[in-house]
């Protein structure tokens, strides 16, 4: 539920990615809701709404937006401009298309930002060493033992701080 109300937050967001995941929970989600929009207009508002399949029609006109924009960054994370979403004005060949273009794996370069949503920032200054200490590593610079020397044996002991047990 949290990727789905993510989704919704970057609604005006067109830059970035989406990984794949990520959206296709947002789309098996809008999916139920637009059944349960369906349902309520047969079997609640079937006599009561002035037009048919109201509640369907209020939730595809607000759902517009955030859907348009998780498909621009889902395009963007298989390295596609989001104009790839005109090919959908195709008439069948263009749903196809734009179908197997979502499904397809993570193929983002540099060209566009891929820190979206479902994907992992990386600070490429940060230095662990720095941040935690060479400790935190147990990191050791004892010399390697010479030849017909014996080194001294590796155990959890030798190389973990603390006690584990």
């Amino acid at each position: 539920m949290k990727t789905y109300l993510d989704i919704w937050k970057h609604t005006f967001d067109y830059r970035g990615s989406l990984a794949r995941r990520p959206f296709w929970v947002y789309v098996s989600i809008t999916l139920w809701i637009y059944i349960a929009c369906a349902a309520l207009d047969v079997f609640v508002l079937n006599d009561v709404a002035p037009f048919p399949f109201m509640a369907t029609a209020i939730f595809s006109v607000i759902n517009l937006l955030p859907a348009t924009a998780a498909m621009v960054r889902r395009l963007h994370d298989t390295s596609r401009s989001g104009w790839w979403l005109s090919v959908m004005l195709v008439p069948v060949v263009g749903q196809i298309l734009m179908l197997t273009y979502l499904a397809q794996r993570t193929t983002a370069e540099e060209e566009y930002d891929n820190r979206g949503i479902g994907s992992v920032e990386v600070d490429e200054d940060f230095d662990p060493e720095e941040v935690y200490g060479k400790e935190f590593w147990n990191v050791e610079e004892e010399p390697a033992p010479e030849d017909g020397e014996e080194g001294e044996a590796l155990s959890v002991e030798n190389h973990i701080p603390g006690k584990i047990f």
